[in-house]
């Protein structure tokens, strides 16, 4: 069980990144799930 729990804490680490890395170019409302998965090339319900 300790490697899916790794592999969600990457996941939300590279969620959380990319929102850091997108909101000051488009203000708060930039980062959205839709956009955010798009970027990282996953399915808005990953990590679920």
């Amino acid at each position: 069980m300790m490697a899916g729990r790794t592999r969600d804490d990457r996941a939300r680490q590279a969620i959380l990144r990319r929102a850091a890395h997108v909101a000051p170019q488009d203000g708060l409302e930039g980062p959205s799930i839709g956009r955010l998965a798009a970027d990282l090339g996953v399915s808005k319900s990953w990590p679920a």
